[in-house]
């Protein structure tokens, strides 16, 4: 199987793909990609217009199993960070990641080398890509699923920490996730298809400015007017307060392996006067070579107040955050939602994940588990796969988590 990368170029090569190089211009806000083949951050003017499947990236044809997703229980929502642990991300650590199964399985980079040195970078984009050929949960959690024609669902993660965050002229961090929730649907009617997939995007974002911010009354946690999302009225979205925030995207129906979850987050400010700190969230669908649905689905601009939206990053360092853990850049197999493990019975897939600077490279050094995530798999073996790029194949068998991959 083609990974997404592949699957990029031969579209490229084919003509499928117009090569635009422009700043996008989104409610003022602007990030430029690379300069040799159109992705989110690009200018691709496609993607960004029309409801959910009415329009796809890159000149692909329209997919009719596509529908907006009503949120039955907030808690399939709600993808949970894990209690804090102030000694996780230190150099000092002989296994950075989660020490045993259950854990969320995947590439993560805590800013820390195999050889347990220390390094940090900061990015406005960040991408990762699951090329999933087998795929079998071994049980039945439909009812914890956005799609409620599920028999059983499990979720791939994006969670990147975003620093200087301003929010009523004070700098914060926020955890963003970009989060794709892969479903089998045994049986049920149109849109919905029997026997075949289904993935629903949806993002979280939670406040890790100071410790406890995750219950009603921590300092710093989320209250009604620190943001507004929604941004493209594509998602079901809930306003923030006082836990955490949650957009819901569609459903897309009908999907058969193999095939590839792309997910991408985009974090700068807004161009406003003043300016606000804002995220871009993106979920994409590659079929048979070609884009299946792909979206911007949510956009959240923060508060920022008379001083602007300062210059929020996404930021890799071998230390925590004030909530108590890791300032890292993860990318998970892991349960469907509200600190849910999952039984995998077989999977096999390829992972990637990449930052961009002064072009798109894959994450420094990648370790097999990742820590900030509530959500946890059973039987995820993770091994890295050479050869011009890095990547990670899952594989079904013993975890084992806290490797370094590469």
């Amino acid at each position: 199987m083609r990974s997404s990368r592949d699957v990029r170029r031969t579209l490229t090569v084919a003509g499928v793909w117009a090569v635009v190089v422009v700043m996008l211009m989104m409610g003022g806000f602007s990030l430029a990609g690379p300069a040799t083949v159109p992705r989110p951050g690009s200018g691709i003017a496609s993607e960004r217009t029309g409801a959910p499947g009415t329009a796809l990236p890159h000149g692909a044809s329209s997919t009719t199993h596509v529908a907006t997703t009503a949120v039955r229980d907030i808690h399939a929502a709600e993808y949970s960070p894990r209690a804090p642990s102030r000694s996780m991300a230190t150099s000092t650590a002989a296994s950075p990641g989660c020490s045993s199964q259950p854990c969320p399985m995947g590439i993560t980079d805590y800013g820390v080398t195999p050889s347990l040195g220390s390094y940090t970078y900061r990015t406005n984009e960040v991408e990762s890509f699951v090329d999933i050929s087998t795929l079998h949960v071994n049980q039945s959690n439909g009812a914890s699923c956005l799609d409620g024609n599920a028999a059983w669902c499990m979720g791939f993660q994006s969670n990147w920490v975003t620093e200087g965050v301003k929010v009523h002229n004070v700098a914060h961090d926020y955890w963003t996730q970009d989060v794709a929730q892969v479903a089998y649907d045994s049986s049920c009617s149109s849109p919905c298809v029997s026997g075949t997939y289904s993935v629903t995007w949806l993002d979280n974002i939670w406040n890790f400015s100071a410790p406890g911010c995750t219950t009603l009354t921590g300092k710093g946690c989320m209250n009604a007017g620190d943001l507004t999302g929604n941004g493209h009225l594509r998602c079901s979205s809930h306003g923030g307060a006082p836990t955490f925030y949650y957009c819901v995207g569609a459903t897309v129906y009908d999907l058969r392996l193999p095939f590839t979850v792309w997910t991408f987050m985009s974090v700068g400010t807004n161009g406003g006067t003043p300016s606000k700190s804002q995220v871009n969230f993106y979920g994409a669908v590659v079929k048979g070579n070609a884009y299946h649905y792909g979206f911007t689905y949510d956009t959240v601009n923060f508060t920022s107040g008379s001083a602007g939206g300062g210059t929020p990053m996404f930021q890799v360092k071998n230390s925590n955050t004030p909530y108590g853990i890791p300032f890292d850049g993860e990318w998970d197999i892991c349960g469907p939602a509200g600190g849910a493990s999952v039984t995998i019975g077989s999977i096999a897939a390829t992972l990637e994940s990449y930052y961009y600077h002064a072009g798109w490279v894959s994450i420094k050094h990648a370790w097999s588990s990742g820590y900030d995530t509530a959500e946890s798999a059973y039987y995820v073996n993770l091994y890295a796969f050479g050869g011009f790029r890095y990547t990670a194949s899952a594989a079904t068998g013993t975890e084992n988590p806290a490797t370094s991959l590469w």
